[in-house]
C-alpha cells in the first residue's frame, strides 16, 4: 500500500510559508536594533551626565536637583522674567 501511496508523498510535504524576503527580515532586524539602541542612549543620558539641572539660592544644589529629578520637576529660566497674564494657560 505504501508503494502505491508512497509517490504522493512529495505533493504534501510541508513546506513553510514566507510572504517576506530577505530585505524584509534585515528591515526588521536593523529597525529592531535602531530603536533599542535609541532606546539605550536615552536611558543613559538619565543615569549619567546631569539630567536636570534647578535652579535653586540658599539650598544645596545636590539635594534640590535629586529632589527635581525624582518628582520629575524642573525650572523653566525664562519663566522668573515672564509676566502673568492673569488667564490660565492653554
Amino acid at each position: 500500500m505504501f508503494k502505491l501511496l508512497g509517490g504522493l508523498s512529495v505533493y504534501f510535504k510541508y513546506q513553510p510559508i514566507r510572504t517576506d524576503n530577505a530585505v524584509f527580515r534585515l528591515h526588521n532586524v536593523f529597525t529592531t536594533v535602531l530603536l533599542l539602541t535609541c532606546s539605550m542612549i536615552i536611558t543613559a543620558t538619565q543615569y549619567v551626565g546631569q539630567p536636570i539641572q534647578c535652579i535653586v539660592s540658599g539650598l544645596p544644589t545636590n539635594v534640590v536637583n535629586t529632589f527635581c529629578w525624582i518628582t520629575s520637576t524642573f525650572t523653566m529660566p525664562d519663566a522668573f522674567a515672564r509676566e502673568d497674564s492673569g488667564r490660565p494657560p492653554m
